[in-house]
């Protein structure tokens, strides 16, 4: 069975927290700062993606879970 993506509930929880954001603190103008800064989202998500690929619980390597029966895999 295919592993389930986190990048639903990761958009769902950065709607969240824009949305209580902006409740809490009206000053604050986070569109203005993302529309400066989103070339770092990307770069994050790029880093996660590649620590991911390469990390040693990729593939066969015992890892993670290794042993559990794939219960936590």
């Amino acid at each position: 069975m295919r592993p389930r993506s986190l990048t639903g509930p990761l958009i769902l929880i950065a709607i969240g927290l824009y949305f209580l954001a902006r409740n809490t603190w009206p000053e604050l103008h986070l569109m203005e700062w993302l529309r400066d800064y989103w070339p770092v989202l990307l770069i994050l998500l790029g880093a996660a993606k590649l620590v991911e690929r390469l990390g040693p619980w990729h593939g066969n390597a015992a890892g993670p879970g290794a042993g559990t029966g794939g219960y936590w895999r």
